[in-house]
């Protein structure tokens, strides 16, 4: 479990740098860092149903949660 996004970006940074560029990683082991983080850390602000894959799907979660906080590569 990592406890921080920094974290995760170190343990991964090639696929970092691809995922932020709005690419797929090909093994998914830096998205499940992610999803596993986001329950870990803020399992109270996911929406029921996304966090049980009901009427919601969690990595579009967590990939919204990083849009928020800027990680993302816009071209800018």
């Amino acid at each position: 479990m990592y406890d921080s996004l920094d974290a995760i970006k170190e343990a991964f940074p090639a696929e970092w740098k691809q995922f932020t560029h709005g690419n797929d990683t090909t093994d998914g082991k830096l998205e499940s860092a992610l999803m596993d983080y986001y329950v870990e850390m803020n399992p109270e602000d996911i929406p029921h149903g996304t966090l049980t894959g009901k009427d919601g799907d969690l990595m579009d979660y967590v990939i919204n949660q990083l849009d928020k906080e800027g990680v993302f590569d816009h071209g800018n």
